[in-house]
């Protein structure tokens, strides 16, 4: 079952502490690929038919709507910040690809960093082995994240993950943490637009 295909919520604890959630899409293969790559294994791993969710969020991001959705979670939850994660190779061959599993292969990672109130999106982190993505060295805010999102979706043997998030610390006695209820109200449920 390609599950891949479809917008999720994703969690992830990274230190004792806290949680990164938020969610998650990704980018598939060419649908023109079918003609030299027609295995069955394969052609799941291609975007051709309509329940992929990266059509929606790429759409999404060239109408320049993730920073005014993200400005509405920040109004309620001031202290956040969010990140944009994307990490992609190329696929040469999809019938022996996994989505599933860790491939030995070159990757590029980057993490944005966004503030919504000033409309900018940077670079904050990246690994560069495959420069595959380097079209995110020119993000600036959320028009420059749309171009980049449609050079990404043209690109026919570009497989990458796309994560929007932000990180939480969770129960504590020692500090203030938010609300699981506030978690879920206030940041994951207008993310819900991208889950599909």
């Amino acid at each position: 079952m390609p599950f891949f295909k479809f917008g999720k919520f994703y969690f992830e604890f990274e230190k004792p502490g806290l949680i990164n959630c938020g969610v998650i899409c990704t980018k598939g293969l060419a649908p023109e690929l079918a003609v030299v790559y027609p295995s069955k294994k394969g052609r799941r791993l291609l975007m051709s038919d309509e329940g992929w969710a990266f059509p929606h969020w790429a759409y999404f991001a060239y109408q320049n709507k993730l920073v005014p959705l993200l400005q509405t979670i920040k109004s309620n939850l001031n202290d956040i910040d969010f990140k944009i994660r994307i990490k992609g190779s190329y696929i040469d061959d999809p019938g022996v690809f996994d989505p599933y599993t860790e491939e030995k292969r070159a990757f590029d990672c980057y993490e944005l960093a966004v503030d919504p109130a000033a409309d900018t999106i940077k670079v904050s982190k990246a690994v560069r082995q495959a420069m595959n993505l380097k079209i995110l060295n020119q993000v600036r805010n959320g028009e420059t994240f749309g171009q980049a999102m449609k050079e990404i979706a043209a690109d026919t043997f570009l497989w990458c993950d796309i994560f929007i998030g932000a990180t939480f610390k969770v129960a504590s006695d020692d500090e203030e943490v938010l609300a699981v209820e506030d978690i879920y109200s206030k940041f994951l449920l207008p993310l819900a637009v991208l889950v599909k």
